[in-house]
This record gives C-alpha cells, sequence and structure tokens, in this order.
C-alpha cells in the first residue's frame, strides 16, 4: 500500500532528475571547452539558430550558477505540474521549450545566442499563475508556492546573471508568454471536456458528472475535473 502511494513520485523523481542529469553533464563540458556550446544556442533568425538551436538551447548552460539557479525552479514546478498528471506536464515543457525558443529567435536582438532552462522555468511560472482562470477550484496553495519560488528565482537571476543585459531577458519573456498561451489552451481545453459531459450520468452521492467510456469526471459541487486513465486518474 504504501509502495503505491510513493510510486508515482519515484516516476516524478527519475524524469525531473534525468533531465537535472543532462543539464549538469552537457554544462560541465561547455564550461571545460571555454563555452564553445554557448554558440550553439538560439541565435536570431539564422537557420543554425531555429533548428537545432531551438531544441538544443535549454540543454546548454554557460556557467555552473545558471544551472545551479535553474534547477531548483526546474524541480519544483516541474513536479507542480506532474502532480496534475503527465500529458499537462509534457504539453507546458514543449510548448514553452519549443513555442517560447520561437518567439526567441524571432524578437531577440541580432547576433545574441541564448542559452539555459529559463525560458521554460518562466513559461512553468505563468502557466502556474495563470491556468486558475480557467481551472476550478484555483489551490491557493499552489499559487502561493508559484509567487514565492518564482520572485526569489527571478529575483537571484537578475542579480547573478545580469538578466537586464538584453539577451537573457528576451528569452525569459518569451517563456513566459508561452506560459500564458499554454495555460489559456490546457484551461479551455478542461473546461470543454467538463461541458462535454454535463449531461451524463449523475451519481446521487455524489454529484459526480461520470463517463466510463472516456474516464472524464467533473464534480458538480467544487468544479473539480479528474480525467480516469488506465486506473490512474490526473487531477487537474
Amino acid at each position: 500500500m504504501a509502495d503505491a502511494k510513493w510510486r508515482p513520485w519515484y516516476g516524478h523523481a527519475m524524469l525531473l532528475t534525468s533531465f537535472l542529469i543532462v543539464f549538469w553533464v552537457i554544462t560541465a563540458v561547455n564550461v571545460s571547452d571555454n563555452l564553445t556550446l554557448s554558440s550553439h544556442g538560439i541565435v536570431p533568425r539564422t537557420g543554425y539558430g531555429l533548428f537545432p538551436g531551438v531544441m538544443i538551447a535549454p540543454f546548454i548552460h554557460s556557467s555552473f550558477k545558471q544551472i545551479a539557479i535553474n534547477s531548483f525552479p526546474w524541480v519544483i514546478f516541474g513536479e507542480m505540474l506532474l502532480l496534475k498528471g503527465y500529458f499537462p506536464w509534457l504539453l507546458t515543457t514543449a510548448t514553452t521549450w519549443l513555442v517560447g525558443g520561437f518567439f526567441t529567435w524571432t524578437v531577440s536582438a541580432e547576433g545574441s545566442s541564448h542559452v539555459g532552462i529559463s525560458a521554460v522555468n518562466f513559461g512553468y511560472i505563468a502557466f502556474h499563475l495563470a491556468v486558475w482562470i480557467w481551472v476550478r477550484p484555483i489551490k491557493y496553495f499552489s499559487l502561493i508556492v508559484t509567487l514565492v519560488v518564482g520572485v526569489l528565482y527571478t529575483g537571484v537571476l537578475f542579480g547573478a546573471l545580469s538578466l537586464g543585459n538584453g539577451n537573457t531577458w528576451e528569452a525569459a519573456l518569451c517563456g513566459f508568454v508561452s506560459g500564458l498561451l499554454i495555460a489559456f489552451l490546457y484551461g479551455k481545453w478542461v473546461q470543454r471536456q467538463a461541458a462535454k459531459h454535463r449531461d451524463a450520468t449523475t451519481d446521487p452521492q455524489a454529484g459526480l458528472l461520470s463517463s466510463q467510456s472516456t474516464g472524464v469526471h467533473v464534480d458538480r459541487k467544487s468544479g473539480r475535473t479528474s480525467f480516469l486513465k488506465s486506473g490512474a486518474t490526473d487531477a487537474v
């Protein structure tokens, strides 16, 4: 019973830690090789800056300080997403990674090179702040954690890495905008799932709308929507 309770946490830890190991190993290689890899990030309006630049830039960091600062919010905000399910995590990570990267490639100053996972982290922050506009009930603890960690992270990043130097702030802003975008799309998707099953069979005791064919459940009392797949529920 205890193993079943903790099994999801093991999976989350393995996923996030695997990425962290890759980040740190690539950073060590980059630092030891005089930052050669840093020139292979997102270089605005160049072919190699778009591909593979957008794909590989989040893996590359220019210093151990940079990856150390980025590691904590990656774990905290990533776990908060994984508690909703692997689908929200994958959707948000892929969108902030690729769309945020494309925005950075489009609007950033010519000749700059953007590396690091900070754009994805700011996308996470935006998602966790904005998603409650469309998803109910609002989880105030999640909002508080996002605000506190987000403010501390931004402050440290600004101070330690000179975020306002005309380079890194652009990637951070583009990541934040992409996070808002995916919060809107995900929130509207949740609302559509709830509306689709509004007239489904009602559980008179729990006030629960359910659809066994799709595994989507909407609690009328709390507004909570959950998605049951293969015996496991991804709570929104």
